[in-house]
């Protein structure tokens, strides 16, 4: 998960970088743009296939030193998200 505060009047930019990143490749189950109603703090959530697919992906990003997708998401509104990785403990749904 990363996540970010931003200026409430960056808030279309950064869905139309998020939207830009187009269907996500197969190692991503899926992928959430969340923000609070005043539209200050947003999060992008994403579930990967498994672990080592995350870090696989986050190590070919080192790699080549880039920022992963989500990082230049964010960075494109000149803010530093915030990681947390989670696992999934349990699930509901689909």
């Amino acid at each position: 998960m990363l996540e970010a505060r931003i200026n409430p009047d960056k808030a279309g930019e950064l869905r139309h970088e998020y939207e830009k990143l187009g269907d996500p490749p197969p190692i991503i189950v899926e992928s959430f743009l969340l923000n609070t109603p005043d539209n200050r703090i947003w999060r992008l959530v994403t579930v990967f296939r498994s672990r080592e697919d995350l870090e696989d992906m986050r190590e070919s990003m080192r790699a080549a030193d880039q920022a992963p997708p989500g990082v230049r998401v964010f960075q494109a509104v000149g803010v530093e998200p915030t990681l947390t990785i989670f696992d999934v403990a349990a699930h509901l749904g689909r």
